[in-house]
Parts: structure tokens; C-alpha cells; sequence
């Protein structure tokens, strides 16, 4: 998911806080800074790791085929498998 800022990080944190898993993705790697969020300069999954709960971040951007295998790869890898897919990249 596009997890850096905005819906898809709300979306990663609350689904971190219902105990899932959660591996965090987005085009690039720095965090924007045009949200609203306090504390939207330390990235999504610190920020669910620092409340305890378990996440990944991979680099992806959903146009390229081979970055999206290479993040279904880290996800298998790290959990075994995918039990929810949110893609809410767009413009």
C-alpha cells in the first residue's frame, strides 16, 4: 500500500492496531510531508513498530511488474503468506 502518508497510512495503522501484520509500501522511500498527521516525518512502519506491533517496508512502485514480485516476495518470505492486499496508489 501506498503507506508513506495520508489514507494508506491510516489504513496500515489501524490495521497494525487490530494486531495484523503489515507491510508497508510506497514509491519512494522518504516520508511527505504535506500531511497532517504529528508525527509524518518517521516512517509508517517505525511508527508501528514503535507501538509494538510487527511491519515491513519495501520500496514499490505499483507501475513496475518487477517491484510488485519483488514485495509479494519479501511479504511471503517475512509471513508466509498474503491474507489482505490494499493497493490504494493513484493520483
Amino acid at each position: 500500500m501506498g503507506a508513506l502518508s495520508g489514507m494508506g497510512r491510516g489504513i496500515a495503522l489501524a490495521l497494525a492496531r487490530e494486531g495484523v501484520h503489515v507491510v508497508c509500501s510506497d514509491i519512494k522511500e522518504e516520508c511527505a510531508q504535506h500531511g497532517f498527521e504529528e508525527d509524518k516525518h518517521i516512517p509508517t512502519h517505525t511508527v508501528i513498530a514503535n507501538n509494538g506491533k510487527t511491519s515491513a517496508y519495501q520500496q514499490c512502485d505499483m507501475g513496475n511488474t518487477a517491484e510488485k514480485f519483488t514485495l509479494i516476495e519479501l511479504t511471503v518470505k517475512k509471513f508466509s503468506k498474503i491474507d489482505i492486499l490494499i493497493n490504494n496508489a493513484g493520483v
